[in-house]
């Protein structure tokens, strides 16, 4: 159970980040912070928004804001997404380490084997 409950924080991370990716804004309100903060930080798999996570108390309040809304608006189908991915995360990644886009990626892999739940929750977030 926790290891589910790990698998679902790090899907609502890249859920996150891809809803802030979508908003168009973010990259004119946190433009700055990521030059700021992440510069160095190589984009994908949800490096930049962890990157600013880890800096929330040092970015600005635009940006602040935008990775809020995003947030929000993730949030609304991160219930959805762990519901939907919870079995096929258990069948195919239950060896597979949490973090650095690692649960994604073994999704990806079993693409074809997913349950038609979850493949259509991660398109849907990925905007396909």
């Amino acid at each position: 159970m926790k290891r589910l409950f790990v698998a679902a924080a790090c899907l609502t991370v890249f859920l996150s980040s891809h809803a802030l990716a979508e908003s168009g804004r973010a990259g004119n309100m946190c433009k700055e912070d990521i030059q700021k903060f992440c510069k160095d930080v190589k984009p994908g798999e949800g490096r930049i928004i962890k990157c600013l996570m880890d800096n929330k108390d040092k970015l600005s309040a635009g940006c602040i804001q935008e990775i809020e809304v995003a947030r929000n608006k993730s949030e609304g189908n991160k219930d959805q997404a762990r519901d939907a991915c919870a079995g096929d995360l258990n069948k195919f990644c239950k060896d597979v380490k949490p973090g650095e886009g690692r649960l994604l990626q073994c999704l990806k892999q079993h693409d074809s084997e997913l349950s038609t739940q979850c493949r259509e929750a991660i398109q849907q977030k990925q905007g396909k």
